[in-house]
């Protein structure tokens, strides 16, 4: 939990809303979705190939391995810096108090934010 004695006076964020999260969430994948959309017709119309747009075999066991080992990198990385430097770890903490509230009050808003962020 947050330590009262890293917050100097007006160090907190402010409470944001259940709306205003997933307002945040939504605009972000429809962003992300219109983006990937973009880049993949860009890409089409001059002449990229198929393979490159889109990957006809799947996600593999090799191309699944790198991406947990990339995924457990950044973790292993966070957790680092987390531990050694202060004043990221009191901004972590600043941005998850600021929306600790969605998270708990129903955990299922947990779930609809994923599936935003994984769109």
């Amino acid at each position: 939990m947050r330590n009262e004695e890293d917050l100097v006076q007006g160090d907190e964020l402010p409470q944001v809303s259940r709306g205003q999260v997933f307002t945040a969430c939504a605009g972000t994948s429809v962003l992300f979705v219109f983006m990937a959309g973009w880049l993949r017709s860009f890409a089409t119309a001059h002449g990229a190939p198929e393979s490159l747009v889109s990957d006809p075999e799947g996600l593999g066991l090799k191309t699944g391995a790198l991406a947990l080992g990339c995924t457990a990198m950044v973790t292993l990385g966070r957790v680092a810096l987390l531990s050694v430097n202060q004043d990221f770890a009191r901004a972590t903490r600043r941005s998850n108090d600021q929306v600790r509230l969605i998270t708990t009050d129903r955990p299922t808003d947990r779930c609809a934010i994923c599936g935003l962020a994984l769109n």
